[in-house]
């Protein structure tokens, strides 16, 4: 993988065991802006960015608490503490 030079773009390989995963893909994919992701500051918030893209066509998300500290790996603190968490993370 690598970048060419002036052209602004970039050419990726895969490894042939990830190939029948890609050919044919043209549903059940999530799509988002990638200069809004750029602007993301936290890995943590990029990936809540993503999960919530998921559900862009329905506008709904409804999930736990539980599954939130999951998934986003949050400390102790947060999950203790749900002020923590709003707090910190999702404000």
């Amino acid at each position: 993988a690598g970048m060419k030079r002036g052209r602004g773009s970039w050419q990726i390989e895969f490894n042939y065991k990830v190939m029948p995963f890609l050919v044919g893909l043209t549903s059940q994919f999530t799509t988002y802006s990638l200069y809004d992701c750029g602007q993301l500051n936290s890995v943590r918030v990029i990936r809540l960015y993503e999960s919530l893209c998921q559900f862009r066509s329905t506008g709904v998300w409804i999930t736990t608490h539980d599954w939130l500290c999951e998934r986003f790996m949050l400390p102790a603190s947060q999950k203790n503490n749900i002020a923590e968490m709003k707090r910190t993370f999702l404000e």
